[in-house]
């Protein structure tokens, strides 16, 4: 299935386990390890206990309800400049509790295969086809602006005003975007949003799987 993509993979994906949760992150390294196998795509390097901030040598970061992925980016501001390369994040609602076994396995086949890749070679249209990503699922711009509004602490009334929509569009575009990230509640949407709030500028990205 993945074949088209062979030729973009890096050899050593560094895994940082960023949680308190003994069993969380014992379980996910195991199936991790299990659809690597699969996959043999890349060797995976297990980072365990880590400080988060230090994350310039880990590519994927597994918290304990989303995952980030950060991938190499190349930066050529003038054509007579040498390449450079910076990296970008992109951030993953990883929620466990509504899946079953194959549907974990079938999210981590899909970090795994864009872990392995550098930014330019995922943001293409027809990778996405073929790591199995979902243009309709993904959040629109206004759903992200939302998402950002009630991160930085705003209401429903507050972002309603500051967007020039009812309140009623502004609940609905909650709705939609807690099925898209695959959320049980608004609890775990605000926490989040309010993730997604406080990362850099350019670390602001979110993909649904």
């Amino acid at each position: 299935m993945f074949n088209d993509v062979d030729n973009q993979c890096k050899d050593i994906v560094k895994v940082s386990l960023q949680s308190d949760n003994f069993y969380y992150t014992f379980g996910l390294s195991l199936l991790i390890n299990e659809v690597n196998s699969v996959l043999s795509k890349s060797s995976l390097c297990f980072l365990v206990g880590e400080p988060a901030e230090d994350s310039n040598e880990k590519n994927i970061i597994i918290r304990d309800s989303m995952v980030s992925i950060q991938m190499n980016k190349e930066c050529r501001r003038w054509r007579s400049e040498n390449n450079k390369l910076n990296r970008t994040t992109i951030h993953i609602p990883f929620g466990c509790r509504q899946n079953n076994l194959s549907e974990i396995m079938g999210k981590l086949e899909k970090i795994l295969l864009i872990a392995s890749m550098d930014y330019s070679s995922f943001s293409s249209p027809e990778n996405h086809k073929t790591i199995g990503l979902k243009k309709f699922m993904q959040l629109s711009l206004t759903e992200c602006k939302i998402l950002l509004l009630i991160g930085k602490g705003h209401n429903i009334g507050n972002i309603s005003r500051i967007l020039n929509r009812s309140e009623k569009t502004i609940n609905t575009h909650c709705r939609n975007s807690i099925r898209k990230l695959g959320m049980l509640n608004r609890v775990e949407f605000y926490k989040y949003a309010s993730f997604i709030a406080h990362c850099g500028n350019k670390d602001r990205s979110t993909l649904c799987l």
